[in-house]
C-alpha cells in the first residue's frame, strides 16, 4: 500500500516513541499526539495465552501484562477508542472460521493469526499492509523470519516464538548407556534410540499424527539441508532426497521398535506425557514445554539440546513459529488507532513486551530484547536462545497448510510401511500440485 499523507501525519511522534538502548531501539509509550480524534470502536481477537481477558493466566496464576499494563497504557492515550477484546480460538477450527468471516466481511479489526496462515488471509484481501502504518524502527528491530510478508507487503508481525523443534532427553539414562553428550547428528539419533530402548521404555518418541505438530518437528531437520519447502509461487519443492532421508531415519527407528508403536497417532501432548511418565528417553518436541517440564519430578534429570544435525551439511536449524498480529480493518477512521494498538502489542514498549513474553512462555523475536537476562536464567534458556540465529519459519504462502498435511500423510505412509519414502514424497507433491491448481494458486 502506498504511503498516505494523512496516515503518515498521525503516526507516532518518533522523538516520543523511540528511546535509545544499548541493544537497539525501544519505545516508551504511545504519546498523546497519537490519540484518536473521533470516537471509534476496535474489535480485537487475541489468543488466550496472551491474556485478552482479566482472568488469571493458567501458566502464571496472575493477571496478564496485557490486562494490567498494555490496556491501561493504550486507553490513556486513546480515550475515544472503545476496545472490544475477545479470546480467539486456535487450530484448524480458527483458520476455517476466520477465513469465512473475512469472506463475509465480518472479521475483527485486529486478529492474532498463526504465522503460517497469513498468506491465505492476504490472498483474499483480508489483511491490511502494515508497511506504512507501523514505525520503521519497530519493523527493523524484528528478526527477519518473524516479519510476515505476502506479495512483498508486510501482513503481520510474529511477536514471540516458541522455537518449536528441539530434543529433550534424560541425562541420567544417557549416562547409564555410556553417552557423555546428547546425539550430535542424525546417525547418532538412531544409535542412541536403539541403545536407550530398554524394557518398556522407548529410546525416542516423536509426533506422527496428521497434524501440524508432525510437520513442525520434521521441518526442524528439513531446514538443515533445504531452503525451500514450498516456493513463493505455491509450487511444492519438498520432493527431494532430504524428505526421503528424514522419513527413512524416523521410519527405521519406528519399525525397529525404538519408538512407540502408537507414534503414528501421537500429537504433541501424547509425546510430552510419555516423557513425563518415564516411558521415553528422548523426545522431539518444542522448547515451549520448558515451564511444564520444570514442574515435573524428573526435572533435575532432564537435558535439552538443539536438533541433531545433518551429517551431510552439519548445519543447525530449528523450525520456529508463533502467533502473529495483523490488522484486518479497511476503515480509514480505525487504521491509526489499530496501528497504535499493534505497535504497543508487538513491542513498542519493551517493558510491556517483556511481560507479555513471560506470560506466554515465549522468546523474543526482536533483536533489542534477545539478550535480556529474562531469557537466559537457566541452561535450558541459554540453549533455546542460542537457536535464534538458526530459526526458520514455515512458508507464508497459500498452499503451505495443505502441503504440510500432504507431507505428513507421506510420512505416515512410510511409518506404516505402505510406501517407500521416495514414492510417498513424490505422490504427496503431486497431490499438493493438484490442490494448488484446483484452488487457483498456481498461475503458470
Amino acid at each position: 500500500m502506498a504511503s498516505r499523507p494523512d496516515l503518515m501525519a498521525t503516526r507516532l511522534d518518533r522523538r516520543s516513541l523511540l528511546a535509545a538502548t544499548g541493544a537497539g531501539w525501544a519505545a516508551t509509550a504511545i504519546p498523546a499526539a497519537s490519540r484518536a480524534q473521533e470516537d471509534v470502536s476496535l474489535r480485537v481477537s487475541l489468543q488466550p495465552f496472551w491474556g485478552p481477558t482479566e482472568e488469571p493466566l493458567d501458566r502464571t496464576g496472575q493477571p496478564s501484562t496485557f490486562s494490567t499494563q498494555l490496556l491501561p497504557t493504550y486507553r490513556e492515550a486513546h480515550p475515544n477508542v472503545q476496545l472490544a477484546i475477545e479470546a480467539a480460538v486456535g487450530g484448524t477450527e480458527a483458520r476455517t472460521r476466520y477465513l469465512l468471516e473475512c469472506r463475509q466481511n465480518a472479521q475483527a479489526d485486529i486478529i492474532q493469526l498463526d504465522g503460517y496462515w497469513m498468506a491465505e488471509f492476504g490472498a483474499i484481501g483480508c489483511t491490511t499492509p502494515l508497511d506504512d502504518l507501523l514505525p520503521e524502527e519497530l519493523i527493523a528491530d524484528y528478526f527477519e523470519p518473524f516479519v510476515a510478508r505476502y506479495n512483498g507487503q508486510i501482513v503481520g508481525l510474529i511477536n514471540g516464538t516458541a522455537f518449536n523443534s528441539m530434543l529433550w532427553y534424560r541425562e541420567d539414562w544417557l549416562e547409564e548407556a555410556g553417552f557423555s553428550e546428547p546425539p550430535q547428528d542424525w546417525n547418532d539419533l538412531a544409535a542412541y534410540a536403539e541403545a536407550l530402548t530398554v524394557g518398556d521404555r522407548f529410546g525416542l518418541a516423536f509426533p506422527g499424527s496428521r497434524t501440524e505438530a508432525t510437520s513442525v518437528v520434521n521441518l526442524g531437520f528439513y531446514w538443515q539441508e533445504q531452503d525451500i519447502f514450498v516456493d513463493d509461487d505455491n509450487r511444492p519443492a519438498f520432493n527431494n532426497e532430504t524428505s526421503a532421508t528424514i522419513f527413512n531415519l524416523l521410519g527405521d527407528i519406528f519399525k525397529a521398535g525404538w519408538a512407540p508403536r502408537d507414534a503414528i497417532n501421537m500429537a504433541y501432548e501424547d509425546v510430552e506425557q510419555l516423557f513425563y511418565a518415564e516411558q521415553a528417553a528422548m523426545i522431539l518436541h518444542g522448547s515451549f514445554i520448558a515451564p511444564a517440564v520444570r514442574q515435573q519430578p524428573i526435572a533435575d534429570r532432564v537435558g535439552l539440546s538443539p536438533n541433531p544435525v545433518s551429517p551431510t551439511t552439519g548445519r543447525r536449524a530449528t523450525n520456529a513459529g508463533g502467533w502473529g498480529i495483523s490488522i484486518m480493518t479497511k476503515d480509514e477512521t480505525k487504521l491509526q488507532p489499530a496501528a497504535d494498538f499493534v505497535t504497543l502489542f508487538a513491542g513498542g514498549d519493551p517493558e510491556i513486551m517483556l511481560g507479555q513474553l513471560a506470560d506466554a512462555g515465549y522468546l523474543p523475536t526482536q533483536q533489542s530484547l534477545a539478550d535480556n537476562p529474562q531469557f537466559t536464567e537457566t541452561a535450558w534458556d541459554e540453549i533455546i536462545l542460542s537457536e535464534l540465529p538458526n530459526a526458520r519459519t514455515r512458508p507464508i504462502v497459500e498452499i503451505y497448510p495443505d502441503a504440510s498435511l500432504e507431507w505428513t500423510t507421506a510420512f505416515q505412509e512410510v511409518l506404516s510401511g505402505q510406501k517407500d519414502a521416495a514414492t510417498a514424497v513424490g505422490e504427496a507433491e503431486q497431490r499438493t500440485i493438484a490442490l494448488a491448481e484446483d484452488r487457483g494458486y498456481l498461475t503458470q
